[in-house]
């Protein structure tokens, strides 16, 4: 398995950001994360929503741990064909 991570500055025209790039034989997974106060949670949403469709990217319908997601493609993958 390998992980990449990349983080923007704070002086970023949005803010702070933090992705990670997941990738194993079976899948890989590109997580991007933001901080926000509570105050500023809603917007920072949007404003992810908004540069993932600018980047023609398809987030998951589930939303789930990516420990959890690797975990279960792994044994998918193993499983025999029935």
């Amino acid at each position: 398995m390998n992980s990449t991570a990349w983080e923007t500055t704070a002086q970023s025209p949005s803010g702070k950001l933090a992705l990670e790039l997941w990738e194993w034989p079976a899948g890989k997974i590109l997580e991007l994360s933001a901080k926000a106060g509570s105050d500023a949670e809603a917007s920072k949403y949007s404003e992810l929503e908004r540069l993932v469709k600018m980047n023609n990217l398809s987030p998951s319908d589930t939303q789930d741990t990516k420990t959890s997601i690797v975990l279960e493609t792994l044994v998918d993958h193993a499983s025999p064909s029935k």
